[in-house]
């Protein structure tokens, strides 16, 4: 059977030990770490690839495992590398707003629901029913980035010295690492190596060591992973690289807490700093094509209320590095989305009569989706809980733009005009679901309709379609993309047209 990975608060380890014991008489293998770690101590190579390697991963959730940063770090490096997780209650427990977003749409074992006995013969049951024994490769591939090198520089002599350094990282024989590709850009290295040293060198990165800094090393993941660390600030990212600016806002403590707040600070310090980099933006780079000027960065907004009880964080996705017009019209557009967004759960939220044990909650991320040439695609990811409702929500929006053109593109913009492109899309799109989800797909809810298709994203290989959840099949689902490969709509696509030479 395989092996499960154990995450619990150390003021809880009475209790952990006899539901690990009642776990290990039935036959489950346990991974769990009885050393005392305190805030900020280092990650230990063998937690990163117990975690990394699991087979399932049990959350012993409790008021104080709540508040523990390493149980949190924990979580995000299980759902980072695709682990399963179970949730074993084991009291009545207000959780956070940040480990609520974490744990969203996770089954919850409750202890004081069922009783102790009740509940770990549920959970024994549940693991037994799920695990299977996954063989691990004895090689994982690590993709490193590096910034501030001449990609046309980084010859096989640099790349040579590259191994090397890796080696002394991870205390491994060269002769064990393997170069398996290099693409530019920045520069993305492909390194395989020992699965012992490939944890090693992920642990490192998340302890910040600083000797990644000699190689120009910003940015690391092992094959598997769904986020970077980034090796300045041991966080994992969604991005191999942040902006000059969000890396002002993760990492400068705030300036004059006293007079403006902790926040104000920051705000007026990154305020200076991109009034700085734009004006170095205009007066140093006039000729570099608008895409290759700018960088992406998150500008977070947050707001609590007591009364009543709820909680928003956004994250607004703006581009910094020219005061260009075209980029303005950029961070307008999706100010006003972000902001209109937020502005329609506060509304629901002041509107909630309910007085549950959970406030309500609201919080917006996005991700980059592709950058292609001056072509930019973004989805809004939105999770959302109403006080008193049965379940979360979940929502996505998503924003093509076409940054050389400075506006947003529609979906009809790709395509030669008259053509039967919406058609086109939702019958491959039928197709797909079927396959996925058979008898419990709703075709009629996917029939071609401008609303129905409304978001979409434009990626390297095609079109990207998404459902929201309960929109094409039932609600426990959750989200269901369709990629529409580009062979698939050849001879609708306008070859002058935005979307013609992505396509070619």
């Amino acid at each position: 059977m395989g092996q499960v990975f154990i995450s619990y608060s150390r003021r809880d380890l009475e209790t952990v030990n006899h539901l690990v014991e009642r776990m290990q008489r039935a036959g489950i293998n346990i991974w769990i770490d009885r050393k005392e770690i305190k805030v900020g101590k280092l990650w230990r190579t063998q937690i990163v690839q117990a975690i990394d390697t699991c087979d399932a991963f049990v959350l012993m959730l409790s008021s104080s495992a709540a508040a523990s940063e390493n149980v949190r770090k924990e979580i995000d490096l299980a759902q980072d590398s695709g682990r399963t997780i179970f949730i074993l209650n084991l009291d009545q427990v207000k959780i956070p707003a940040d480990m609520r977003y974490q744990l969203a749409g996770l089954q919850f074992i409750d202890v004081k629901a069922l009783g102790v006995e009740s509940a770990i013969h549920q959970l024994i049951e549940t693991l037994k029913a799920e695990l299977k024994i996954a063989i691990e490769p004895t090689v994982r591939r690590a993709e490193l980035v590096i910034q501030g090198v001449d990609p046309a520089a980084f010859d096989s002599e640099k790349q040579q010295q590259l191994l090397e350094f890796i080696a002394r990282l991870v205390q491994t024989s060269p002769s064990q690492l393997q170069l398996a590709g290099v693409a530019m850009g920045s520069v993305h290295l492909f390194i395989d190596m020992p699965a012992q040293a490939a944890f090693e060198l992920k642990a490192l990165a998340l302890n910040r060591d600083r000797r990644f800094k000699q190689f120009g090393i910003r940015a690391l993941k092992l094959a598997g992973d769904k986020k970077y660390i980034n090796t300045a600030l041991g966080v994992l990212t969604a991005t191999a690289t942040i902006g000059f600016l969000q890396y002002l806002w993760m990492n400068v403590p705030a300036l004059f807490p006293s007079i403006f707040g902790a926040t104000a600070g920051k705000v007026i310090l990154i305020a200076a700093a991109m009034a700085a980099v734009t004006a170095v933006g205009i007066t140093l780079r006039p000729d570099v094509p608008i895409s290759q000027q700018v960088t992406l960065i998150s500008v977070p907004f947050s707001e609590t209320s007591q009364s009543p009880d709820y909680t928003i964080a956004a994250e607004t996705p703006q581009l910094t590095g020219s005061n260009d017009p075209r980029v303005q019209a950029f961070n307008r557009k999706l100010n006003e989305i972000v902001k209109q967004q937020v502005e329609l759960k506060r509304q629901e939220f002041l509107q909630t009569n309910a007085s549950p044990e959970f406030g309500s909650d609201l919080k917006l991320t996005y991700a980059l989706v592709s950058q292609i040439a001056n072509i930019w695609s973004l989805k809004l990811n939105i999770e959302f809980y109403s006080a008193g409702a049965a379940h979360p929500g979940y929502e996505s929006l998503t924003v093509n733009y076409d940054l050389g053109q400075g506006r947003e593109l529609a979906l009809g913009d790709l395509f030669l005009p008259n053509s039967n492109y919406l058609d086109v899309i939702a019958k491959y799109s039928i197709a797909e679901l079927k396959k996925q989800h058979g008898e419990f797909f709703f075709e009629d809810s996917a029939q071609p309709s401008p609303d129905v298709y409304a978001d979409w994203n434009i990626t390297a290989d095609g079109l990207m379609i998404t459902f929201d959840p309960g929109l094409v099949t039932a609600y426990a689902a959750g989200t269901q993309t369709v990629l529409v490969p580009y062979s698939a709509l050849q001879g609708l696509i306008d070859p002058q047209g935005p979307l013609g030479r992505v396509s070619q």
